[in-house]
């Protein structure tokens, strides 16, 4: 292939890849990207294990490889952590109108500490919305976090695998954010974490199981629409939604969801952890037509039954629990009403019975 621009995807094999395995391949991905970006353009990376750290992707360009990893599998086009020291694997912080389309993202079983996936951290220097599209893509075996999105305006993450990383699976302070038809698997933070500001976010038909901490985690966010979303045997809550210190927190819908075997770590036994769903402070909040059942581990012999609680909830404003099933939703309260609510709170409806052995 010319490396000259057609108006054709260029091939990094071009720019001097190697995809061997053996050969750091950072610097020729990098000046294929570069090359990309002057028009526009995408670079494809045929089937191979290109090993590289700290790529930095410019505006405009696309990424794509062969999408062929399976659920347990590496497979394809894998780009691969191979300095230790690294912030992370592939550096989006600049990058405008960006895809990320058919890669296989390896962490490398977690080297080295706090190294991130695909990382973004703070506002393009452009200003504008970063219209980041990740999609059919598996980021996996980072000693941070999978997909780290700081100050991200614009986003959708597709049809993709974050898994087994050491931080969580997606880390948000972001908004306008689509998560959409996702794997967020066997992280050992949450499947999603949101730490500080986010909002604008619609989280639906994503599986988010066997997460160490939280299925979904937000602090202080606003304007969520958490919906036909399966979230299986969380360490700690299957969603935890938090007020915290924020002057509100409010806009969030949770309807249609199916939260199973929360609470499996025993270190939150018999806490308020130890539960489907924590709401702490929130306002103009909607938690209707969603299931919870408890469990134990798969084939239900291993593993502390849980959670010990269904929904946990105070200090509530405008907010309606309605219409949920919990049958065998929890082994010791279906609802925990902590109280001190303000107006306009509605709970009622809410069928079920205690789990029992």
């Amino acid at each position: 292939m010319n490396n000259e621009i057609t108006g054709k995807m260029l091939n990094v094999i071009d720019f001097g890849a190697k995809g061997d395995n053996i050969t750091d391949d950072t610097k020729a991905i990098e000046a294929a990207l570069n090359k990309a970006a002057e028009n526009k353009n995408g670079v494809f990376f045929p089937a191979g294990v290109y090993l590289c750290s700290d790529v930095k992707v410019p505006k405009n360009v696309g990424i794509y490889g062969v999408c062929n990893w399976g659920f347990r599998q590496a497979g394809g086009s894998v780009l691969k952590l191979n300095n230790e020291n690294a912030v992370c694997l592939l550096n989006v912080t600049d990058a405008l109108g960006l895809t990320i389309n058919g890669m296989y993202l390896d962490g490398n079983k977690q080297t080295g500490s706090g190294i991130h996936g695909i990382y973004k951290n703070g506002q393009n220097v452009d200003k504008t919305e970063d219209a980041y599209r990740i999609e059919r893509t598996k980021v996996e075996y980072f000693s941070g976090n999978g997909v780290h999105l700081k100050g991200a305006w614009c986003y959708t993450i597709r049809s993709s695998m974050i898994a087994h990383n050491r931080g969580h699976g997606i880390f948000s302070e972001s908004c306008d954010g689509f998560i959409i038809d996702n794997w967020l698997t066997g992280n050992k933070g949450s499947g999603y974490h949101s730490d500080f500001w986010s909002c604008s976010t619609t989280m639906t038909g994503n599986r988010i199981e066997w997460n160490h901490y939280a299925g979904i985690f937000i602090y202080f966010g606003v304007h969520f629409n958490i919906t036909g979303n399966y979230i299986d045997r969380s360490g700690g809550p299957g969603i935890y939604i938090n007020k915290g210190e924020s002057p509100d927190i409010n806009g969030i819908t949770i309807t249609g969801n199916i939260i199973h075997r929360s609470g499996a770590d025993e270190k939150y036994a018999d806490t308020h952890e130890d539960s489907h769903m924590i709401l702490h402070k929130v306002r103009g909040t909607t938690v209707v037509g969603n299931t919870f059942t408890s469990g134990r581990d798969d084939g239900g012999k291993t593993g502390r039954l849980s959670p010990s609680y269904g929904i946990v909830f105070d200090e509530l404003e405008h907010t309606i629990i309605k219409d949920n099933t919990l049958r065998y939703g929890a082994g010791k309260e279906l609802l925990l009403d902590l109280g001190n609510h303000r107006d306009g709170t509605i709970v009622k409806d809410n069928v079920g019975c205690i789990a029992q052995g």
